[in-house]
Formats: structure tokens, C-alpha cells, sequence
């Protein structure tokens, strides 16, 4: 790893996070696919791959890709067992075990992923709580599907937001898996109704999210979490093609297609736009908000209004 390629890590794996919580996820997602193509080193790729995996699912709602990160990380350690013993990752095999637990597509595969963790962390809590719930349903002849749903609507709370964890992202993550895997998953219509209308009210609820952190920075740029609303429609779109929509699927579309129609996929933040230079400490006078121009600030509060109708039923 040569001294460029190593300051580039440094400042771009310090500046991720802080790029997705100020709601710029877009660009977050572009540091990581520049992290991905480095040259590293077997710690620092381990670490990379993981960072990698917990952005997909917690800012993403991508299940489908986080599963596949997190085995490669795996595969990773399996490779350079060295790394394991670098203090940044040391961790990571038994998180990396504990979230294909929660990212799994079957009684076996959970089973599996259990087995694999009692073997290193004998005493973590998934283990002795959702393991023997997940084992009671599947005595009880519930399909894994069920299992899924659980562990999909324990990331956020309806009506109840003293309690709601807020982790829409862990619960898009596995309703995107539900929705990539239906067949297999044997959804009726109904289940797949429901499934797809928790995952694309998520699916606003973070574009939200994204919209208040950048409002709070000054600025805000709707292509940054426009994707949102593109994957909503996408999964609507396929379900409306085999099913007639009922109530909700079309109060959804139509939310939906409101968020599209008031963003632009060009509207991002400046390539040299970091974490660092844009943070709220950093912001001196207001300077930032005095320049941004009224039509943000009313897309910002026409997008809360749009996510508020549809997260009416969370």
C-alpha cells in the first residue's frame, strides 16, 4: 500500500460515516466504491469490506448486498487469518456471524450462522433471545418468512415514536430480501402486498431522514437520497404488474411518485463537499443556509409533508 493510497484511506474511511449521517448518501456510496478499488492491506480490506456491508444495510436498505459483503468478509479472514489479530477488526468475525443470523433466508442458514457464533461468542444476547423465539415459531409451523417479519419490524416501532429504534434501514434490508426472494419465501399477495408497503414507506421514511440531516447542514440536494424513491417505485412497479394494487399500494405510488417528481438525480453535493468541510461545527455566520436558495428549504418541507401521509400506518 503505497503513502497516496494510505492517506486516501484514512480520510475516506473517517469521512463515510459522517457523509451519511449529514444525509448525503450518494456520495457516501461513491467513497465507498473509490474504497473498494484500493489497494490495502488484509486489515484495512477486512475493515473496508465490513464498513462496506453495515452502509448497504443501515443506509441502503440493500439486504441483498449487505449478506453478500459480509460473507466476503468472512471469506476474507478465511484468507489473511493475520488480519484477525490487527485491534480494528478484531470484532468483526462474530458480527459479521451474528448479521447473517439476521440477514438469512432459512431455518438452516440461521441455524448455521448461530452455530458459527456460539463457537466464538458462546454468550451473545441474539443467542439467547431471538435464537430460541426464532426456534419456537418454526415448532409452531410459522414459515421463515414469518421469522423475517419479526426481525424486520423490531428495527422500527409503529405509532409509538418514544419507542421506535429508528433503524429503517435494518428493516428496508430485510424486506428487500423478503420482496428479492418471494418465490423462494412463498409469499401470497398479501404478504407481498405488505412487505412491499413496509419496505417503500422505509424507503420514505429514510428519504426523510436524509432530507432533515442535509437541512440541518444548510443545504439540501434531492439526488443525493432520490434512489430511495427509485427503489420504491421499481418494487411497486413489478407488484402492480402481476397484482391489482389495493388501497395502500396506490396511496404509496402516489407518495412515491410525488418524491420523484420534486428531486433530480443531478441535484448532488460537490465532489469536495466531505464530511469535514461540511459539518454543522464547521458552518460559520449561517453563511451555508444564507446561500442556499428558497426552493430547497420548501422541497425539504414539501418532502417531510409527502413522508408524513405515508408513514401515517407506521
Amino acid at each position: 500500500m503505497n503513502a497516496e493510497s494510505s492517506q486516501s484511506f484514512r480520510r475516506w474511511i473517517s469521512d463515510w460515516e459522517g457523509q451519511a449521517k449529514g444525509g448525503r448518501i450518494a456520495s457516501a456510496k461513491g467513497l465507498f466504491d473509490q474504497l473498494l478499488d484500493l489497494d490495502l492491506p488484509p486489515a484495512e480490506r477486512a475493515l473496508t469490506i465490513y464498513d462496506s456491508a453495515v452502509f448497504n444495510w443501515d443506509y441502503l436498505g440493500n439486504g441483498t448486498e449487505a449478506r453478500d459483503l459480509f460473507n466476503r468478509t468472512l471469506e476474507h479472514f478465511a484468507e489473511y487469518p493475520e488480519a484477525r489479530t490487527d485491534a480494528r477488526v478484531a470484532n468483526l468475525t462474530a458480527y459479521a456471524f451474528e448479521n447473517q443470523m439476521l440477514l438469512s433466508l432459512s431455518f438452516d442458514e440461521y441455524d448455521k450462522w448461530a452455530d458459527e457464533l456460539r463457537r466464538i461468542r458462546p454468550d451473545e444476547g441474539i443467542l439467547q433471545g431471538q435464537l430460541p423465539t426464532a426456534h419456537q415459531q418454526r415448532d409452531e409451523g410459522q414459515p421463515w418468512s414469518a421469522v423475517m417479519r419479526m426481525i424486520a419490524s423490531s428495527y422500527y416501532r409503529r405509532n409509538d415514536p418514544a419507542s421506535d429504534p429508528g433503524l429503517y434501514g435494518r428493516g428496508a434490508g430485510v424486506y428487500q430480501l423478503l420482496l428479492e426472494n418471494r418465490r423462494t419465501l412463498r409469499l401470497n399477495r398479501e404478504e407481498w402486498s405488505e412487505v412491499l408497503y413496509e419496505y417503500g414507506a422505509l424507503m420514505h421514511k429514510m428519504t426523510m431522514v436524509a432530507t432533515r440531516a442535509m437541512e440541518q447542514q444548510g443545504r439540501v440536494y434531492s439526488g443525493e437520497c432520490r434512489f430511495y424513491a427509485e427503489l420504491a417505485r421499481s418494487r411497486i412497479d413489478e407488484f402492480v404488474l402481476a397484482n391489482p394494487p389495493n388501497d395502500g399500494i396506490k396511496s404509496l405510488s402516489r407518495n412515491t411518485d410525488e418524491l420523484l417528481a420534486i428531486s433530480s438525480d443531478n441535484d448532488r453535493a460537490p465532489a469536495d463537499l466531505t464530511a469535514d468541510s461540511a459539518s454543522p461545527a464547521r458552518v460559520v455566520g449561517g453563511r451555508q443556509l444564507a446561500g442556499s436558495c428558497l426552493l430547497r428549504l420548501i422541497l425539504a418541507v414539501i418532502i417531510a409533508l409527502l413522508i408524513y401521509k405515508v408513514m401515517g400506518r407506521i
